[in-house]
C-alpha cells in the first residue's frame, strides 16, 4: 500500500538529544516515527510534496528533502541549495513535483527563488 500525505501528519518535536527533528504520525493516532536523524535542529516545518513520496524542510540555511517512502530509502535526504547564500523560507512545491519556489532575503528585500528536484535522491 503506498503512503501519502494524507495518511501521515508531519510535526517538529526534539529528538533524545533535544535536536529539533521531523516526526510523522498517523492522523488516527498511534506511534510517531522519526523521520529525520540530523546533528542539527531542523529549522522549518516539512512541507509535503504532491505524491506524498518526499517532504522539503530547511536545515543548515538549506533546503532538504526527505524520503517518506517505506523500505530502506525512509528518511534518506538531500540537500537541494547551498547554505551560503541565506536561509531559504516559505517552501511551496509545484503541482508536479518538480520545483520547489522558496523566498530568500537578498540585501534587505526578500525575494523568490526555485529550485528543481528531480525526485532521486
Amino acid at each position: 500500500m503506498h503512503r501519502t500525505a494524507r495518511s501521515r501528519l508531519s510535526y517538529l518535536c526534539r529528538d533524545s538529544l533535544g535536536v529539533w527533528q521531523v516526526f510523522l504520525i498517523p492522523p488516527t493516532g498511534g506511534k510517531p516515527v522519526q523521520l529525520t536523524h540530523g546533528s542539527v535542529n531542523v529549522q522549518s516545518e516539512a512541507r509535503w510534496d504532491p505524491s506524498g513520496k518526499w517532504v522539503a524542510f530547511v536545515r543548515n540555511d538549506a533546503i532538504v528533502v526527505a524520503s517518506v517512502q517505506p523500505g530502506e530509502s525512509f528518511g534518506k535526504t538531500r540537500v537541494l541549495t547551498d547554505p551560503a547564500l541565506g536561509t531559504p523560507s516559505n517552501l511551496v512545491w509545484s503541482h508536479d513535483g518538480k520545483l520547489i519556489a522558496f523566498n530568500r532575503d537578498v540585501d534587505g528585500v526578500q525575494q523568490i527563488f526555485v529550485v528543481t528536484f528531480d525526485g532521486h535522491l
